[in-house]
C-alpha cells in the first residue's frame, strides 16, 4: 500500500508563509500576470531635483496606505507640489514643507490613473513626476 504525500501540504503552508500577502493575493485568483507594486508611504525629496528614485509613485486606498508623506532630505528648504488635471488625494492645495501629509482619495479598482504633477524644490521647477493609483493592489 502506498502512503499518501504527507509533505506537500507542509511544503505549500511554508511556501505561502515565507512568499508574504503578495503570494497569498496572487492564489486568490487574480488574472495570470498580475503584477503587484508596493504602495507608497513616503516619497523623499533631495535637493537635487529628484523625488524619490521611483519614475512612478504608487498609492493605495486601503486602511493601512491611506496617507503619503513628502519628505524633504537634508538641503531642501521648501517644496510646492500642483497637480495637472486630477488629483490622487483627498486634497491638493497646499502640499509642501508645511503641509507634507496627503491623505489617498478612494480610487478606481478596475483601471490603472495616471496623476501628473510639478514640484519646485528649493524655488527651482523640477522633472515632471507621477503617481499612480487604482486598478486595485
Amino acid at each position: 500500500m502506498r502512503r499518501p504525500h504527507t509533505c506537500l501540504p507542509l511544503t505549500m503552508l511554508l511556501i505561502v508563509s515565507s512568499a508574504g500577502c503578495n503570494y497569498i493575493k496572487a492564489l486568490g485568483g487574480r488574472p495570470a500576470g498580475t503584477k503587484y507594486v508596493n504602495c507608497t508611504q513616503k516619497i523623499n525629496i533631495s535637493p537635487a531635483g529628484v523625488v524619490d528614485e521611483h519614475l512612478a509613485v504608487y498609492v493605495c486606498d486601503d486602511n493601512v496606505y491611506k496617507t503619503v508623506t513628502w519628505t524633504p532630505l537634508p538641503g531642501v528648504t521648501s517644496f510646492d507640489v500642483v497637480f495637472k488635471g486630477n488629483c490622487p488625494f483627498t486634497s491638493c492645495n497646499n502640499i509642501n514643507q508645511n503641509n507634507p501629509v496627503s491623505t489617498v482619495a478612494s480610487q478606481p479598482p478596475d483601471k490603472i490613473r495616471v496623476y501628473k504633477y510639478q514640484i519646485t524644490i528649493n524655488k527651482i521647477l523640477t522633472q515632471d513626476p507621477h503617481v499612480v493609483g487604482g486598478g486595485g493592489h
